[in-house]
């Protein structure tokens, strides 16, 4: 799993970078506070990380390997949608 500042550093841009790809829901996260009342603890599986990368990579309207700038997924187009792309951490195994 990596932080957001994790994921960050490994793209060459902000946590507020990330943060906003997350909140658009490009990017699927998990909160491994389950959503207790606690503030999240924000983390992305790192198998779903290197999709993404695969995708923005076959993404024509992109520069390759350019994932500071990349637009390769859709941005859910409702809040239902959004939400969907939310990962339950027991739902991973």
């Amino acid at each position: 799993m990596l932080t957001r500042k994790a994921l960050a550093k490994r793209w060459g841009t902000t946590p507020r970078t990330i943060d906003r790809r997350r909140t658009l829901g490009l990017l699927p996260w998990i909160d491994l506070t389950r959503g207790a009342g606690k503030r999240p603890q924000i983390r992305f599986m790192l198998e779903d990380i290197e999709e993404y990368e695969r995708q923005a990579r076959l993404n024509p309207g992109g520069r390759a390997g350019d994932l500071k700038n990349s637009a390769c997924l859709h941005v859910a187009s409702d809040e239902s949608q959004r939400e969907a792309r939310r990962i339950d951490p027991e739902a991973r195994g």
